[in-house]
């Protein structure tokens, strides 16, 4: 058995996954992985496909014909099948996996990343394409500790709102990687497709928790310089609520009374951002300037 752990919970795997932090071995962890025998039907579709049964199951059909079972928060399963491609399922429980199992435990997860910068944890949200990776990257070159990439978990403890870190890893595309001065034959291959890679940050990582500070979220827009206006009132709730990782999939659900008053707990404690950059040019180094002096300015 392998052991680890993964946004703040003691994980418990028959599955290697050497994209995470390794702890000493576990009687008992807080979630377990594991290979079952799944009778979940799957669609034809052949691609990767969620399917949400209610807010405590979820399933991850996967394009190698494997499935996912994630129930109740407390267990990943897999079939023989997703093995045939153990790449594609280490990624899978790694993302949708863990982000379905955080929302069935009440946890939020933010897609987006997560970095302390100026002992501040900034988490950058962002639609695909909007900019938010190469951000991190600039911020984790100007000495960002790294926290978590894709998704970023908070958790309420004694009702203050903290950010749990991911694990030592961060993906970054082909051009980004070159522009910061990478080299392609040291990265971790992802999607060739996609021109998509990974880099371990095992030697620049935050491995625990630490208070949530400041929601970043980075759009484009017809300005003609980098702009960041403060999120403030009740559009901060919706904010938040635009940013989560499965929120989406499950507002189909009666959201309850309870989990409300979290998400606004929450929204009351952060402060959010919207950072909006202009549709052309490089300006990730401008993007970081802006946040510098918004850093400044609530010291």
């Amino acid at each position: 058995m392998y052991y680890y752990r993964i946004y703040g919970l003691y994980v418990v795997s028959d599955l290697e996954i050497p994209e995470a932090e390794t702890v000493d071995d576990l009687e008992e962890g807080d979630l377990v992985i594991k290979k079952d025998i799944l009778s979940e039907t799957r669609n034809q579709s052949g691609g990767i496909c969620l399917v949400v049964y209610n807010k405590s199951k979820a399933s991850i059909q996967l394009g190698s014909g494997g499935t996912l079972l994630i129930q109740n928060g407390v267990q990943i399963l897999y079939n023989e099948e997703a093995l045939l491609d153990t790449k594609l399922l280490r990624e899978s429980i790694l993302g949708d996996g863990f982000g379905q199992a955080m929302y069935q435990r009440g946890d939020y997860m933010i897609h987006g990343s997560a970095v302390i910068y100026h002992n501040k944890v900034l988490m950058i949200t962002g639609i695909s394409g909007a900019g938010k990776s190469t951000l991190t990257l600039e911020l984790l070159h100007q000495r960002a500790i790294f926290m978590a990439d894709d998704t970023v978990a908070i958790r309420l403890d004694n009702q203050i709102a903290y950010a749990y870190p991911g694990y030592p890893q961060q993906k970054l595309c082909e051009d980004a990687a070159i522009a910061y001065g990478y080299h392609i034959s040291d990265l971790i291959p992802i999607s060739e497709e996609r021109s998509k890679y990974a880099i371990s940050m095992t030697s620049n990582y935050h491995s625990t928790r630490k208070v949530a500070d400041i929601l970043i979220g980075v759009e484009v827009g017809d300005v003609e310089s980098v702009q960041i206006l403060e999120i403030v009132g009740s559009e901060k709730l919706k904010f938040l609520l635009d940013a989560s990782y499965v929120y989406k999939v499950y507002k189909k659900f009666a959201i309850p009374y309870s989990e409300m008053l979290k998400y606004i707990s929450i929204a009351n404690q952060i402060k959010m951002y919207k950072l909006i950059r202009p549709r052309t040019g490089n300006t990730v180094v401008q993007q970081a300037a802006v946040i510098n002096e918004m850093l400044c300015n609530n010291l």
